[in-house]
């Protein structure tokens, strides 16, 4: 176990580098998520394209939010009748004709529509962004323009109601947030989300307890944050993700240079801006090898880093050592097979026994082992080092592979490759 752990940042032309020793180790984050393998390991979405070392790969300009259906229906069971046959009418009129009137009935929502004007305005703009979704980048861009859906979708946003709903954490702010997102960002309307997001910033520097309260009260803004890397992203006209990237290490920069206090300041309040969008941001594009340059890929994966740093030092060394894998011109896997070196040379390490008794997190920590060893065995064999990939393979499975950990498909797809390599 290593017993001054130090933080590493990407930087152009080098290796990761120690910057400053970290305070002990603290407990695992609940909060935390990682990458599931489901069915298949590291499934990536079909507007997620790959690349491999030194090889920009331009994505498809076509706009694909597969993983926000336009079926996607809210909840209406708290609804009375007459309101559930009103927002179902809306449902129908807004996707006739291919949405044509979806902006439209948009426009005529007011307050008078009561609480159910959430509900129906997210039926409008799943209606719109069905319509444009076929569409090249170029052609969706100009018919947003021709319809000026960005100020009909800008103005209807920020009405009182609207706004209240966002900000007392409405249950489908994540789908919500993610059309408005998506639409402004086409519309080259961006900076009026950043905007909006910023004036709640004021106040979060404090030293109460009630840290359970301000998580729920921020989480709006962090989601809203979380949706609006996934538009730039989606937006971008050659399919990198350097917008996303640049745009998150900007507020980053922003923010946190002007925080100060102890690291248990941090261990709190923090999650509620950040946590979602830093896991957003490593578990759909930084893991995934999302395309993107060399020096936005480097400047947001060391204030990943950096965050996890601050909050989660000891999660820290993993996923340093995990986004190295990932570098578009130099991935690396040495400090990953370093780490698990490290490991298995001491019994007590506590990477072997995390969060003993809370078999939920336990079950996302050991597949976040098993993506990120099949991730770096794969590399090393790239590189001929069928040894190290093997070690790779063997350990992860060893120390993590037993089914108190592992989903069944997981320890077959383990128990194959850990034969294949040998022991």
């Amino acid at each position: 176990m290593r017993k001054n752990s130090s933080l590493h940042l990407f930087s152009a032309g080098s290796v990761l580098h120690p910057t400053r020793p970290k305070p002990a180790l603290t407990r695992w984050s609940q909060s935390a998520q990682h990458p599931r393998i489901g069915n298949k390991l590291l499934v990536v979405a079909r507007s997620h394209l790959r690349w491999k070392s030194g090889n920009i790969r331009v994505a498809d300009s076509a706009i694909d939010l597969s993983d926000l259906s336009e079926t996607y229906r809210p909840r209406t069971d708290a609804l009375s009748l007459d309101l559930a046959l009103e927002l179902r009418r809306i449902e129908v009129l807004a996707f006739q004709d291919n949405g044509s009137n979806a902006l439209d009935i948009l426009k005529a929502l007011d307050e008078s529509d009561g609480d159910i004007m959430v509900l129906k305005g997210m039926r409008c703009l799943q209606a719109y962004r069905k319509r444009i979704r076929p569409l090249s980048l170029e052609e969706a861009r100009k018919v947003i323009d021709i319809d000026d859906a960005g100020k009909i979708v800008q103005d209807w946003f920020f009405q009182p109601r609207v706004r209240a709903a966002i900000e007392t954490n409405y249950g489908e702010n994540k789908i919500f947030l993610s059309l408005v997102a998506y639409i402004l960002v086409g519309a080259g309307k961006a900076t009026t989300l950043r905007t909006w997001m910023k004036q709640q910033r004021k106040g979060l520097k404090t030293t109460s307890l009630n840290n359970k309260m301000i998580y729920e009260k921020y989480k709006w803004k962090d989601t809203a944050m979380a949706m609006l890397v996934t538009a730039l992203i989606t937006w971008h006209p050659r399919g990198l993700a350097d917008a996303g990237y640049d745009y998150f290490s900007m507020e980053y920069e922003e923010y946190w240079p002007k925080m100060g206090g102890p690291m248990e300041f941090y261990q709190g309040i923090t999650r509620s801006p950040w946590a979602q969008t830093v896991t957003h941001i490593d578990q759909n594009y930084l893991s995934k090898s999302y395309p993107a340059s060399v020096h936005s890929f480097e400047r947001c994966a060391s204030h990943v880093i950096d965050y996890h740093n601050r909050t989660d030092p000891f999660y820290e060394p993993m996923i340093t050592a995990a986004l190295q894998t990932v570098h578009p011109t130099r991935p690396s896997a040495d400090l990953y097979v370093s780490l698990l070196r490290e490991i298995c040379e001491d019994q007590e390490h506590p990477f072997r026994f995390f969060c003993r008794g809370q078999s939920g997190t336990r079950k996302d920590f050991a597949r976040y082992h098993y993506a990120v060893g099949e991730r770096a065995s794969r590399l090393l064999k790239s590189q001929g080092r069928y040894t190290d990939a093997s070690f790779v393979v063997s350990t992860v499975y060893k120390i993590w592979g037993d089914s108190d950990f592992l989903s069944p498909y997981a320890i077959q797809r383990y128990n194959e490759l850990f034969n294949k390599e040998g022991r």
